[in-house]
């Protein structure tokens, strides 16, 4: 592949408008919201090839990890994230690698889910630096590798699911790869969630596709009867996005003993007869702010583990445990 060359066709736009992310869905009893999906430190042609060509769950061919069974237009997902990242490393003619086990976000998630269904005496055990256990380092970094998987051994599953649709290595930086795409028309109609004006030009309907995205959002938590979203930072952002996404949807600050003065927020809509709660949350990175103006005396890593620790026990447990 010509990568100096490439550019995404617009029928690989409209499909990856259709996509809806990774993790088994139809079970997930929490969805993490993000604005963008990353590359995974691949290029962006073989990401967007894998996503419009690959992904998702095929019985004799045929997509069947969709709303409507074999075909891709109406919503579809792949249910095995590190599949996914498998098949993107296919695209580019290279072998499987071990799951990837890094990173802020996914050992947060980790400690969450295993905290709710392998508690322990000691309730800080899964929120300890890695150092402090390395036993229970061990389980974690295992769990990350059972995250958002339709074969997964956890109780509770997870998936991911994002805004908007192309992805990038960086979120500041508009690649060549998208020249087709006009970026101006393009950031108007996602980021400024204004369905009334019209976005568009001879390549996209933008503003048509802003509202598909966020119709198929929606259909996403009801069809599943999803009863949490989680969103880890960007917090003004996702709010803006979510209450559009979900009219109706009301949020309002709580409380932390741990971080008093927090930015997260707590959002509630009633949604085809069920109560669906939202955690706008902090991102876990202790080496950006709030952790390190916050933290008083407490290593902005601990303070931060201490937080997520709270939040489970106070408000995602009591929405899941009837499902654990």
């Amino acid at each position: 592949m010509d990568k100096m060359q490439w550019t995404i066709s617009q029928e690989q736009y409209q499909t990856l408008v259709s996509y809806m992310g990774c993790g088994n869905f139809p079970n997930a009893k929490i969805v993490f919201f993000g604005i963008e999906e990353g590359t995974g430190g691949y290029a962006i042609p073989e990401n967007v090839i894998a996503r419009a060509e690959t992904f998702g769950q095929f019985d004799n061919g045929s997509i069947v990890s969709s709303f409507t069974p074999g075909s891709r237009e109406d919503g579809y997902w792949e249910p095995n994230a590190q599949l996914g990242g498998q098949k993107v490393r296919q695209v580019l003619g290279l072998p499987p690698v071990e799951p990837f086990t890094g990173g802020f976000f996914n050992s947060t998630i980790a400690r969450i889910s295993l905290a709710l269904e392998r508690p322990q005496p000691d309730s800080n055990h899964w929120f300890r630096l890695y150092p402090e256990d390395k036993n229970a380092a061990a389980d974690i970094k295992r769990r990350i590798g059972q995250l958002y998987r339709k074969d997964s051994e956890c109780r509770i599953d997870f998936a991911l699911t994002d805004w908007r649709p192309l992805p990038r290595p960086n979120m500041g930086k508009w690649y060549p790869e998208y020249s087709t795409v006009n970026k101006s028309l393009f950031n108007k109609a996602f980021d400024n969630v204004d369905f009334k004006r019209v976005h568009q030009d001879e390549f996209s309907h933008y503003t048509n596709d802003a509202i598909k995205r966020a119709r198929l959002l929606h259909q996403l938590i009801t069809s599943f009867s999803i009863p949490l979203i989680i969103g880890l930072g960007k917090i003004p952002v996702k709010r803006k996005l979510l209450e559009k996404i979900f009219p109706g949807l009301q949020f309002e600050s709580f409380q932390s003993a741990v971080f008093p003065n927090h930015p997260g927020l707590l959002g509630k809509v009633q949604l085809n007869g069920q109560m669906v709660h939202v955690l706008l949350l902090p991102f876990p990175d202790p080496s950006r702010d709030p952790w390190k103006s916050n933290n008083g005396d407490v290593r902005p890593g601990v303070f931060a583990l201490q937080y997520y620790q709270e939040i489970t026990n106070r408000y995602i447990k009591p929405v899941v445990e009837p499902y654990l």
